[in-house]
Protein backbone atom coordinates (compact mmCIF):
# COMPACT_ATOMS: atom_id res chain seq x y z
CA UNK A 1 0.00 0.00 0.00
CA UNK A 2 3.26 2.22 -0.62
CA UNK A 3 3.84 1.92 3.05
CA UNK A 4 7.46 1.34 4.21
CA UNK A 5 7.64 -1.73 6.69
CA UNK A 6 11.01 -2.83 8.79
CA UNK A 7 12.39 -5.97 7.79
CA UNK A 8 10.99 -7.77 10.94
CA UNK A 9 7.30 -7.01 9.38
CA UNK A 10 8.64 -7.52 5.92
CA UNK A 11 9.46 -11.37 7.01
CA UNK A 12 6.35 -11.93 8.92
CA UNK A 13 4.95 -10.80 6.04
CA UNK A 14 6.72 -13.06 3.64
CA UNK A 15 6.72 -15.91 6.04
CA UNK A 16 2.95 -15.50 6.20
CA UNK A 17 1.94 -15.32 2.50
CA UNK A 18 3.94 -18.21 2.26
CA UNK A 19 2.01 -20.28 4.06
CA UNK A 20 -1.43 -19.46 2.75
CA UNK A 21 -0.26 -20.63 -0.80
CA UNK A 22 -0.82 -23.77 1.06
CA UNK A 23 -4.31 -22.76 1.85
CA UNK A 24 -6.99 -24.97 0.26
CA UNK A 25 -8.88 -21.65 -0.44
CA UNK A 26 -8.11 -20.25 -3.95
CA UNK A 27 -8.60 -16.64 -2.48
CA UNK A 28 -5.75 -17.55 -0.07
CA UNK A 29 -3.63 -18.36 -2.38
CA UNK A 30 -4.09 -15.36 -4.86
CA UNK A 31 -3.30 -12.90 -2.08
CA UNK A 32 -0.38 -14.89 -1.02
CA UNK A 33 1.31 -14.88 -4.60
CA UNK A 34 0.42 -11.06 -5.17
CA UNK A 35 1.56 -10.28 -1.73
CA UNK A 36 4.62 -12.72 -2.42
CA UNK A 37 5.31 -10.68 -6.05
CA UNK A 38 5.38 -7.20 -4.16
CA UNK A 39 8.05 -8.03 -2.02
CA UNK A 40 9.78 -8.70 -5.38
CA UNK A 41 13.33 -10.51 -3.95
CA UNK A 42 14.67 -13.10 -5.22
CA UNK A 43 14.56 -15.14 -1.52
CA UNK A 44 10.73 -15.61 -2.89
CA UNK A 45 11.43 -17.95 -6.16
CA UNK A 46 11.75 -21.56 -4.27
CA UNK A 47 8.57 -20.76 -2.51
CA UNK A 48 6.71 -19.59 -5.52
CA UNK A 49 8.47 -22.71 -7.86
CA UNK A 50 7.15 -25.27 -5.29
CA UNK A 51 3.57 -23.71 -5.20
CA UNK A 52 3.43 -23.89 -8.67
CA UNK A 53 4.62 -27.30 -8.53
CA UNK A 54 1.22 -27.92 -6.79
CA UNK A 55 -1.10 -25.10 -7.89
CA UNK A 56 -3.97 -26.98 -10.21
CA UNK A 57 -5.94 -23.62 -10.47
CA UNK A 58 -5.09 -21.98 -13.80
CA UNK A 59 -5.56 -18.25 -12.74
CA UNK A 60 -3.50 -18.70 -9.49
CA UNK A 61 -0.36 -20.48 -11.38
CA UNK A 62 -0.86 -17.81 -13.93
CA UNK A 63 -0.13 -15.21 -11.54
CA UNK A 64 2.75 -17.29 -9.96
CA UNK A 65 4.57 -17.42 -13.69
CA UNK A 66 4.24 -13.73 -13.92
CA UNK A 67 5.72 -13.13 -10.65
CA UNK A 68 8.74 -15.72 -11.30
CA UNK A 69 9.22 -13.84 -14.75
CA UNK A 70 10.63 -11.01 -12.85
CA UNK A 71 13.29 -13.07 -11.57
CA UNK A 72 14.15 -15.28 -14.96
CA UNK A 73 17.95 -16.03 -14.06
CA UNK A 74 16.91 -17.30 -10.85
CA UNK A 75 14.35 -19.61 -11.88
CA UNK A 76 16.24 -21.34 -14.82
CA UNK A 77 17.71 -23.68 -12.68
CA UNK A 78 14.73 -24.80 -11.41
CA UNK A 79 12.91 -25.23 -14.90
CA UNK A 80 16.22 -27.14 -16.27
CA UNK A 81 16.14 -29.63 -13.04
CA UNK A 82 12.13 -30.02 -14.35
CA UNK A 83 13.26 -30.79 -17.66
CA UNK A 84 14.55 -34.08 -16.67
CA UNK A 85 12.91 -34.98 -13.66
CA UNK A 86 9.64 -37.73 -14.41
CA UNK A 87 7.67 -36.58 -10.65
CA UNK A 88 4.54 -35.44 -11.62
CA UNK A 89 4.54 -31.88 -9.89
CA UNK A 90 7.45 -30.78 -11.78
CA UNK A 91 5.32 -31.86 -15.29
CA UNK A 92 2.12 -30.08 -13.71
CA UNK A 93 4.61 -26.87 -13.32
CA UNK A 94 6.26 -27.05 -16.60
CA UNK A 95 2.80 -27.47 -18.12
CA UNK A 96 1.74 -24.12 -16.30
CA UNK A 97 4.65 -22.35 -17.79
CA UNK A 98 3.61 -23.58 -21.44
CA UNK A 99 0.29 -23.78 -20.87
CA UNK A 100 -0.16 -26.98 -22.98
CA UNK A 101 0.42 -30.89 -22.29
CA UNK A 102 3.53 -32.39 -22.27
CA UNK A 103 5.32 -36.05 -22.68
CA UNK A 104 8.03 -37.47 -21.11
CA UNK A 105 10.59 -38.64 -23.68
CA UNK A 106 12.53 -41.76 -22.29
CA UNK A 107 16.54 -41.24 -22.51
CA UNK A 108 17.54 -43.39 -25.12
CA UNK A 109 20.26 -42.90 -28.35
CA UNK A 110 19.72 -42.57 -32.18
CA UNK A 111 22.13 -42.39 -35.02
CA UNK A 112 22.40 -38.90 -36.64
CA UNK A 113 24.29 -37.76 -39.71
CA UNK A 114 25.35 -39.28 -42.71
CA UNK A 115 27.38 -42.32 -44.57
CA UNK A 116 28.84 -40.96 -47.31
CA UNK A 117 29.15 -44.36 -48.75
CA UNK A 118 25.24 -45.09 -48.89
CA UNK A 119 24.36 -41.10 -49.50
CA UNK A 120 26.66 -39.69 -52.31
CA UNK A 121 24.56 -36.95 -51.97
CA UNK A 122 25.26 -35.92 -48.32
CA UNK A 123 26.68 -33.11 -47.28
CA UNK A 124 30.03 -32.25 -45.18
CA UNK A 125 28.10 -30.69 -42.51
CA UNK A 126 25.76 -34.43 -42.48
CA UNK A 127 28.92 -35.65 -41.92
CA UNK A 128 29.75 -38.98 -40.36
CA UNK A 129 27.14 -41.19 -39.38
CA UNK A 130 27.17 -41.25 -35.24
CA UNK A 131 24.97 -42.14 -32.48
CA UNK A 132 23.99 -40.03 -29.83
CA UNK A 133 22.89 -40.72 -26.44
CA UNK A 134 20.30 -38.46 -24.82
CA UNK A 135 18.93 -38.26 -20.97
CA UNK A 136 14.94 -38.07 -20.88
CA UNK A 137 13.53 -35.01 -20.98
CA UNK A 138 10.12 -33.37 -21.35
CA UNK A 139 8.74 -32.11 -24.73
CA UNK A 140 5.40 -30.18 -25.23
CA UNK A 141 2.84 -32.40 -27.21
CA UNK A 142 1.52 -29.34 -29.57
CA UNK A 143 4.21 -26.76 -31.54
CA UNK A 144 4.77 -23.52 -29.81
CA UNK A 145 2.20 -20.84 -31.81
CA UNK A 146 3.20 -17.67 -33.22
CA UNK A 147 0.91 -16.19 -30.47
CA UNK A 148 2.20 -18.17 -27.92
CA UNK A 149 5.94 -16.72 -29.10
CA UNK A 150 4.88 -13.45 -29.59
CA UNK A 151 3.47 -13.53 -25.34
CA UNK A 152 6.65 -14.34 -24.21
CA UNK A 153 8.69 -11.67 -26.40
CA UNK A 154 5.77 -8.98 -25.22
CA UNK A 155 6.32 -10.29 -21.71
CA UNK A 156 10.05 -10.77 -21.33
CA UNK A 157 10.99 -7.61 -24.11
CA UNK A 158 12.79 -9.91 -25.44
CA UNK A 159 14.99 -8.49 -28.41
CA UNK A 160 14.29 -10.25 -32.03
CA UNK A 161 17.07 -10.19 -34.29
CA UNK A 162 14.17 -9.70 -36.88
CA UNK A 163 10.72 -9.95 -37.18
CA UNK A 164 10.43 -12.82 -40.15
CA UNK A 165 8.90 -15.07 -37.79
CA UNK A 166 5.57 -12.86 -36.88
CA UNK A 167 4.16 -12.98 -40.42
CA UNK A 168 2.29 -16.24 -39.89
CA UNK A 169 -1.04 -16.62 -38.10
CA UNK A 170 -1.44 -16.69 -34.75
CA UNK A 171 -2.55 -20.11 -34.36
CA UNK A 172 0.30 -21.16 -36.78
CA UNK A 173 3.56 -22.71 -35.22
CA UNK A 174 6.57 -20.45 -34.98
CA UNK A 175 9.05 -20.67 -37.49
CA UNK A 176 12.67 -18.99 -38.46
CA UNK A 177 13.62 -18.93 -34.87
CA UNK A 178 17.42 -19.19 -34.41
CA UNK A 179 18.31 -21.89 -31.43
CA UNK A 180 19.49 -19.32 -29.15
CA UNK A 181 15.47 -17.64 -29.59
CA UNK A 182 14.00 -21.50 -29.07
CA UNK A 183 16.20 -21.61 -25.77
CA UNK A 184 14.87 -18.35 -24.38
CA UNK A 185 11.52 -19.21 -24.93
Amino acid sequence: EGKTVNKQTRLSIERRSSGLLRSLLVTNRRRAVQTLAQINNERIVPTLWEALCDEADAEVAQLIISALAEHSDVVRPFVEKSLHNTEAKYKRALENILGQPITWIPPGSFLTGSDKQKDTQASGGELPLHEVTLDGYWLARYPVTVAQFRDFVTRSNYQMNDDKWSKDPGTHPVRYLTWHEAIAY
